[in-house]
C-alpha cells in the first residue's frame, strides 16, 4: 500500500502559522487573567495581613493596661482616645 505524502505549500505554511496564532493569543489571555488574579490575591492577602497585626497590637495594648492596673472600661477609653488621634 502507498504511502500518502502530504504536499507541503508555501500557502499551506502560512495558513498553518495564521491558524496558531488565535491559540497563542488565547493562552496568553488566560495567563494574564491568571496573573491579574494572583496579584488582586496577593494584594487582599496583605491587606489581611496589615488588619491583622494591627489588631494584635491594639489587643496588646489592652493587656498591657490592664496589666498595668487600669479597668476594662479605661483600657478601651485609653485605646479609643489613642486610635482616634493617629487617625485625624
Amino acid at each position: 500500500m502507498p504511502t500518502k505524502v502530504k504536499e507541503v505549500t508555501f500557502t499551506g505554511i502560512i495558513d498553518e502559522v495564521y491558524s496558531y496564532e488565535p491559540k497563542k493569543r488565547r493562552a496568553n489571555d488566560e495567563i494574564d487573567n491568571e496573573i491579574k488574579s494572583l496579584k488582586k490575591e496577593r494584594e487582599s492577602n496583605a491587606l489581611h495581613e496589615q488588619n491583622l497585626d494591627c489588631a494584635k497590637r491594639i489587643y496588646d495594648m489592652y493587656q498591657c493596661y490592664l496589666e498595668a492596673g487600669f479597668s476594662e472600661d479605661q483600657a478601651w477609653d485609653l485605646i479609643y482616645t489613642q486610635v482616634s488621634n493617629i487617625t485625624k
